[in-house]
C-alpha cells in the first residue's frame, strides 16, 4: 500500500480495503463524548449558633502598693471572670516583666528590681479574655 495521506486511510477504514472483503461498510457516526456536569457547589456553613458567652468586662480600681522589693497588685473583680491576667513591663503597654495569672483579685510580685513598671489586668473566662483595665504605673525603690 502506497502512503498517499490521511484520505486513504480513511477511506480504507470505510471500504475495508486490503481486509479481504469487497463490499463497503457502512460508516458509523462518531462517538460524541459529553463531558461529566462540573459538581454543585458545596453549601455556605450555617452561622455558628448563639451561645449567649461573653468575654468579662476590664477590671477597675488597679492599685499598686510596694514595701521593699514587692509588689502587690489588687483589682475590682469582675462578676463573670474565672481569672485575671497581670501583665506587667517597663515601658507602657508591655509586658516584658511579669505576665502570670491567679483567681483572685490581688497578685504579689517579690523579687522585684528597683524601677518603673507599668501594670494592667485582664479578666479571662471559657469564652476569652476581655479588654484590659486602666493601666497603673508603680515605682520600686528600696
Amino acid at each position: 500500500m502506497r502512503r498517499v495521506g490521511l484520505g486513504v486511510l480513511a477511506l480504507a477504514a470505510v471500504f475495508c480495503v486490503g481486509c479481504g472483503g469487497t463490499s463497503a461498510s457502512t460508516p458509523t457516526a462518531p462517538t460524541t463524548v459529553t463531558p461529566a456536569p462540573a459538581p454543585a457547589p458545596a453549601p455556605a456553613p450555617s452561622p455558628a449558633p448563639t451561645t449567649g458567652c461573653a468575654v468579662p468586662e476590664a477590671p477597675t480600681n488597679v492599685q499598686a502598693t510596694t514595701v521593699s522589693n514587692t509588689a502587690t497588685l489588687t483589682w475590682t473583680g469582675v462578676s463573670n471572670a474565672t481569672q485575671y491576667v497581670v501583665l506587667v513591663g517597663t515601658t507602657s503597654g508591655s509586658s516584658n516583666t511579669l505576665l502570670t495569672n491567679t483567681s483572685q483579685t490581688h497578685y504579689s510580685w517579690s523579687g522585684v528590681k528597683e524601677g518603673v513598671y507599668y501594670a494592667r489586668i485582664e479578666a479571662q473566662n471559657s469564652c476569652g479574655g476581655g479588654r484590659a483595665s486602666a493601666e497603673v504605673t508603680f515605682t520600686v525603690q528600696f
